[in-house]
């Protein structure tokens, strides 16, 4: 619509009003609320007898204050003696040092940071200036007022003034410093111009005024850093370079160690144990909570997250995936599945004050060290050179049990546990090195039709032909001398290789088309662990893969819900 076009005293009908319900119009000046002073005789009696209690605690205080009043001037009277004291000399130094500089002409001297010489041949009175801050002596002009000589002073006799400022801040608090300061310097005038004859200064102009410590000015104007002594004067500490950059003090952080999780391992129940069955439901719960029915991965990205990840010693668990091809049927396990299962048995075998058998293992990764050592030994034999295995080969470091994480050295057990895969075929075989009968027991739980599979006799050869060269190097017989006197030791070359046997009567026997090798193995292991024979034992895959995904879920649970850590087991080397 056209802007000049106005409309006013615009009504709304009786229609309009029934329709949008308006309000009824008001008349807020007949609203006005008349104030009136509200109160009675009683009321005021109340309150004349609060101001007269009032005005008697006020006497009270009054009498209170006279007994702090003389304890402040009895400071006072302290502060003002030391302070006459310890300045009488640096007064008449400053006064000589303006008398030498022509007294009437207009002056701009710098005084900078002296040097020790030159302290103690001119202000020998115990101070001196700061060196961080110029000192400037200026003389005001004859419309003006004379102005006072600015200059940073800190007191050397750090030690008296300490004395004096603690007994001072015990007695006295919150006192006022221009007070002090008027008082002091009245009483230093009338001390220097009582002595300024006997004390052996130059003679000065008697015209001049002589300069009290209202002649200084300090670093703050307020003169707060009187009030901050243990900041600035009181610190025995070397002068601040005012060039270097002020550097921001670190912050103290509460250091926070996790305690160890006493618990070793979490083979604490035997096979078929009672308390297996709730912990193997319960896991089974957890497992197959939130999985999918179709689809290639058995739970969603956001399912999929342990969080915070399982500590499972060797490695953290992240995915729960990860117990799923470890527990599910018809899944393969990884090297990973492998050597943490066997590095909870090794910890058994170190830890288990009652087991009694004696043993250690190895990993996955010793079998790559042994056919890497072997090819080099079959090299240095073509060329007609000596083989020669160092300390510092990580076959060695097995030997020594400084390789694995809670190991034992190999001269203090009985077994040697060995878990080695044949990549070609991708499985897994169980090898028992029987040290005492200083021979290798081979258990296959998926043999050959027509006998011993050629690639599982290699790896076997190769295990044999290659410890002999390091149990030497390290002197394994010198410590276990023992060994010589038997009949499998006495008379044997060191270097000969050892011998080896495969198992293959009343060997547990995996399924034509399972993936369970890797759980057979675990399971031989543990037998051996246990003091049992390997040989016509019942194996049941699906339920030991069930077991032992339950009890590594169980102990890295109870150690997260603790907020404990596993100890370290590293040896040094």
């Amino acid at each position: 619509m056209p802007t000049k076009n106005k409309f006013e005293n615009i009504v709304a009908s009786e229609d309009e009003v029934s329709k949008f319900r308006l309000p009824e119009p008001r008349d807020y000046n007949a609203e006005i609320l008349k104030l009136e002073p509200k109160g009675s005789s009683h009321g005021l009696d109340m309150l004349t007898n609060e101001v007269t209690e009032l005005r008697k605690e006020l006497e009270k205080v009054n009498e209170n204050n006279k007994a702090v009043e003389e304890k402040i001037d009895l400071g006072f009277n302290q502060i003002k003696k030391f302070v006459v004291n310890s300045n009488k000399q640096l007064l008449e130094d400053i006064s000589l040092l303006f008398a030498k500089s022509g007294g009437s002409s207009y002056v701009i001297r710098e005084v900078r940071e002296p040097s020790k010489k030159h302290v103690d041949e001119t202000f020998s009175g115990g101070l001196d200036f700061n060196g961080g801050h110029d000192a400037h002596v200026m003389r005001s002009n004859q419309n003006e007022e004379s102005q006072v000589l600015k200059t940073s002073v800190r007191f050397a006799d750090v030690e008296n003034f300490e004395r004096v400022s603690s007994k001072i801040e015990e007695d006295v608090a919150g006192i006022a410093i221009e007070k002090v300061l008027s008082e002091v310097v009245a009483d230093i005038n009338v001390q220097e111009a009582a002595d300024v004859n006997t004390v052996g200064a130059q003679p000065v102009d008697c015209q001049k005024p002589l300069h009290t410590l209202d002649d200084f000015i300090f670093l703050d104007e307020d003169l707060s850093q009187i009030n901050r002594t243990e900041e600035s004067y009181l610190k025995k500490k070397a002068p601040v370079d005012q060039n270097k950059k002020k550097v921001t003090p670190k912050k103290r952080t509460l250091c926070v160690t996790r305690q160890f999780f006493e618990t070793k391992h979490p083979f604490s129940y035997a096979t078929g144990g009672h308390n297996e069955s709730d912990l193997i439901d319960s896991f089974t719960k957890w497992l197959y909570m939130g999985t999918k029915k179709r689809g290639k991965k058995p739970y969603t990205d956001a399912l999929n997250v342990i969080s915070p990840a399982f500590e499972l010693g060797i490695c953290n668990v992240a995915e729960k995936h990860w117990f799923f091809k470890l527990a599910h049927s018809g899944q393969e396990w990884c090297d990973e599945h492998i050597d943490v299962i066997f590095y909870y048995l090794r910890k058994k075998g170190k830890y288990e004050a009652k087991n009694n058998v004696r043993f250690s293992t190895t990993n996955c990764v010793f079998k790559t060290k042994i056919t890497t050592s072997f090819f080099q030994l079959c090299d240095a034999h073509e060329n007609k050179k000596s083989y020669k295995v160092k300390d510092s080969d990580d076959i060695a470091q097995y030997i020594y049990g400084r390789r694995l994480l809670a190991s034992t050295s190999w001269d203090k057990v009985d077994y040697i546990l060995f878990p080695l895969n044949i990549k070609e075929g991708c499985h897994w075989i169980f090898v028992v090195f029987d040290i005492g009968q200083r021979s290798l027991e081979v258990y296959d739980s998926f043999p050959a039709r027509d006998g011993v599979n050629f690639e599982v006799k290699t790896i076997v050869e190769m295990l044999s032909i290659v410890l002999p060269y390091y149990l030497s190097m390290v002197k394994f017989y010198d410590k276990r001398p023992e060994l010589k006197a038997t009949p499998k030791y006495s008379g044997i070359d060191e270097f000969e290789k050892i011998e080896f046997h495969f198992i293959t009567k009343g060997v547990p026997r995996q399924q034509d088309d399972s993936l369970d090798c890797g759980v057979f193995v675990v399971a031989f292991a543990e037998f051996v662990s246990n003091g049992e024979h390997i040989l016509n034992q019942q194996v049941k895959a699906d339920i030991l893969r069930k077991r032992f995904g339950a009890i590594l879920w169980e102990y890295a649970r109870r150690k997260q819900a603790s907020d404990l850590q596993s100890e370290d087991e590293r040896l040094d080397r």
